[in-house]
């Protein structure tokens, strides 16, 4: 959560590939006019950023000094449930990632439980120390069942975003991971309990 005052400094300070709206293209594009972070961005005028980027150029002026009309949608069904962690120093070894995505996985599927639901598909996020980002994601037939499942996939999506990020024998730092989960239904236990009172529970006279 970013309080009222610090909402600016927080967006200054954020790279060009976080701000919403800006996809792979349009970041290589601003990495080439010198933009790589909020405080970048915000040097630039109204018009300017027209002139290059269009309609998102006009939202992403008013978006970078905190400035943002959309409403806000509070009672949204959710389609996904995800947690992820920006380490403070880089994981460099494949033991520790492993760690954090098991710390990750019990988390999104605490929520899960809280929820009521499970979950057939599966992403992962991992954001390297450059700030490049990867995601991998994989649907099963069948809900993930165990933490432990669900931590077998994720590792060997973890290991397919390794693989093409080696620089000879070099693994590359990671900054961030994220795991979340969607193709979200209702579980068998809720789903069971709601039948046991549909069936039991009379309507009153």
């Amino acid at each position: 959560m970013v309080p009222p005052g610090k909402v600016v400094p927080f967006l200054e300070a954020l790279a060009i590939e976080q701000f919403h709206g800006i996809g792979k293209v349009t970041a290589e594009k601003m990495q080439r006019l010198g933009i790589k972070y909020g405080r970048d961005l915000v040097r630039w005028t109204e018009p300017a950023l027209i002139s290059e980027f269009g309609k998102l150029g006009r939202f992403l002026f008013h978006l970078v000094r905190g400035r943002d009309d959309r409403p806000v949608i509070p009672n949204r069904e959710r389609r996904s449930v995800g947690s992820e962690t920006t380490f403070s120093d880089d994981l460099t070894s494949i033991r520790e990632m492993g760690e954090q995505l098991e710390l990750l996985v019990r988390k999104v599927l605490l929520r899960l439980s809280e929820k009521g639901a499970c979950a057939r598909a599966v992403t992962l996020k991992v954001r390297y120390s450059d700030f490049t980002q990867v995601t991998r994601r994989v649907t099963h037939a069948q809900p993930f069942g165990s933490p432990e499942l669900l931590h077998e996939v994720v590792m060997r999506l973890l290991m397919s975003c390794l693989v093409e990020a080696k620089d000879g024998a070099e693994i590359r730092a990671v900054r961030l991971l994220g795991v979340s989960v969607g193709s979200l239904s209702e579980s068998v236990a809720e789903r069971q309990l709601r039948f046991h009172w549909k069936g039991t529970v009379k309507e009153p006279r």
